[in-house]
């Protein structure tokens, strides 16, 4: 059962496309976690999602401690000296790794790859020296995009929050401040000179949803825009979207 406070427990929605996602995490007591000490991850291990959406990874830094988790994730724990476990990391990364295991997925309603095939996967290995070479440069374009998206977060907060003004009337572009005053509708009060209406009125045709989807038609035909792929965009990621038969 769940506590409020004790071990961490990472479920698989916490190895995300943009990394570890602790917000999706949960907490067991030290006794479940002793009990499921097979689950247990710590510092320096990768992380692989083996069901569902598969083959996302996320690199557990030195500072993150232990942690235990649940049979959708596979635990890769890199123990050869002669490997530098950021370059596995970014190799296990790229979307050709990804690729392949989604070619290999099992199951229909619900695509899974086993430890086996994490296990048989190749990877090329150059030596060590050329190793940590490579990771540190992709890690220096990880923190460039890491402060890139910081500031597009902020950015993103305060376009929010102009549209909330804008959208609503309560700012008004230059040009555009005729003392008009304000009116009070169904919805709130407006200026005076915008009008309320159905977005059906300015639509065309009638509105509708996609296909029901079945997995036997899955793996040809168009690519099919799932509910999951809109959580991460925008944009949405049109290379890992799936086919699907729409015939």
């Amino acid at each position: 059962r769940w506590e409020r406070e004790g071990i961490l427990f990472l479920r698989s929605e916490c190895v995300s496309e943009d990394g570890l996602d602790l917000s999706q995490s949960m907490f067991i007591s030290q006794e479940a976690h002793a009990a499921l000490i097979r689950g247990e991850v710590r510092s320096g291990d990768i992380l692989m999602t083996i069901t569902g959406n598969v083959g996302r990874v996320v690199l557990l830094d030195k500072e993150f401690g232990i942690a235990n988790t649940n049979q959708h994730v596979a635990r890769v724990r890199i123990v050869e000296p002669s490997v530098d476990v950021r370059y596995v990391y970014y190799y296990l990364s790229q979307p050709a790794v990804r690729a392949y295991y989604n070619a290999i997925t099992t199951g229909q309603a619900y695509p899974q790859i086993s430890l086996i095939q994490v296990r048989d996967t190749k990877i090329y290995f150059p030596p060590l020296p050329e190793q940590r070479a490579i990771a540190a440069a992709l890690s220096d374009v990880d923190a460039l995009l890491a402060a890139n998206a910081a500031l597009i977060a902020k950015k993103r907060l305060i376009k929010q929050g102009v549209m909330q003004e804008l959208l609503t009337g309560r700012r008004r572009l230059p040009g555009w401040n005729a003392p008009l005053g304000h009116r009070q509708t169904e919805v709130g009060i407006i200026p005076a000179g915008w009008d309320i209406v159905p977005l059906a009125s300015i639509a065309k045709g009638p509105m509708q949803n996609g296909l029901f989807f079945e997995p036997s038609r899955k793996g040809r035909g168009v690519k099919l825009i799932n509910v999951g792929d809109l959580y991460v965009g925008p944009p949405i990621n049109l290379e890992n979207l799936e086919l699907f038969d729409a015939t």
